[in-house]
């Protein structure tokens, strides 16, 4: 059986230590607001905090999780590690006379197989949020904040200029960024680029057509999201909702539905009197059935619930 032998074991617990730190990145790089800029960074520390448990020669992370892992083997009766069969590489991947290095014991062959799977899990790291056009998304986003709290952007202005040539008027973008943090007038402290937009869509049509270039720009990061969260979620929402047994929902329902638990957050902030006599509202009819609803329905049916739950357990 797999499950007795050493590898597996060593593999198991190693898959274990390096995706708790990927699965958590992962869930931060889910959240509707995340930027690029933040994406970025966060993985940075990802892959830095990967490099700290890498085994060099000032850390021993890895002789604490071999012991951890040996000790486990022991526990449960799993066989003893061992070394490889001796196998000399192919003539083509060999440069000069030099005999082929061969690990010494089992725990310097599983040190490099531990070295070698974060390497690889670096790499792939790395490659994903290194790309040269997440590099120009993330130079948008900060031309932006650098604009609005009056930090140089001549870097990042150049940047983004020869890249979306006859795009934007040059010339109009930098006097537009430079008025942006008047126009806005944030009275908060803008940290990313949803704050921008929050205070973006408070602007008035004339204000708004004050920093059309800056504008533009704003709507070009909108239709590229930084985080795939909320197109994931949708869809996994709708394998919830459109099942075989309710196939034959219509498309305007199937929509309303599935806002629903994909912007949840908007959800919450409803007000369920409202919901409600906009229900009634909606046909002459329901007005005669259902009468109008207030606050204090709301609560009397509250306390009502709670009485009740209280005198089923007294009851139990």
């Amino acid at each position: 059986m797999y499950s007795k032998k050493f590898a597996y074991c060593f593999g198991i617990h190693l898959a274990h230590l390096i995706l708790s730190h990927t699965d958590n990145l992962n869930q931060t790089l889910q959240g509707t607001q995340m930027t690029a800029n933040d994406a970025h960074a966060n993985a940075k520390k990802c892959i830095e905090t990967l490099e700290r448990i890498r085994d060099d020669k000032n850390v021993k992370d890895f002789d604490l999780f071999w012991e951890k892992v040996t000790k486990f083997a022991t526990k449960h009766k799993i066989d003893a590690p061992v070394l490889p069969r001796k196998r000399n590489p192919p003539l083509k991947a060999m440069w000069g006379k030099a005999p082929a290095e061969h690990p010494k014991s089992p725990e310097d062959d599983y040190r490099q197989k531990y070295n070698d799977v974060i390497d690889n899990i670096k790499s792939c790291l790395q490659d994903r949020f290194d790309q040269p056009d997440f590099e120009m998304y993330a130079c948008l986003e900060q031309l932006l904040l650098n604009a609005i709290n009056e930090k140089p952007f001549q870097e990042e202005f150049d940047k983004v200029t020869q890249f979306y040539k006859g795009d934007f008027d040059n010339e109009i973008l930098k006097v537009q960024l430079r008025t942006l943090p008047v126009v806005l007038e944030a009275t908060e402290t803008i940290a990313n680029f949803y704050d921008i937009r929050k205070e973006m869509k408070k602007l008035k049509y004339s204000r708004k057509a004050l920093i059309s270039e800056v504008v533009k720009l704003v709507k070009l990061i909108i239709v590229m999201p930084a985080t795939n969260a909320v197109s994931e979620r949708s869809f996994s929402a709708m394998r919830r909702l459109f099942t075989y047994l309710r196939s034959n929902m219509g498309m305007s329902r199937l929509n309303n539905t599935m806002v629903l638990p994909v912007h949840k957050e908007r959800l919450d902030k409803l007000s369920l009197i409202d919901v409600a006599n906009d229900f009634v509202s909606g046909i002459d009819h329901r007005e005669t059935v259902f009468g109008k609803f207030e606050t204090t329905d709301l609560r009397s049916n509250t306390r009502k619930r709670a009485v009740k739950s209280v005198g089923t357990q007294v009851n139990l």
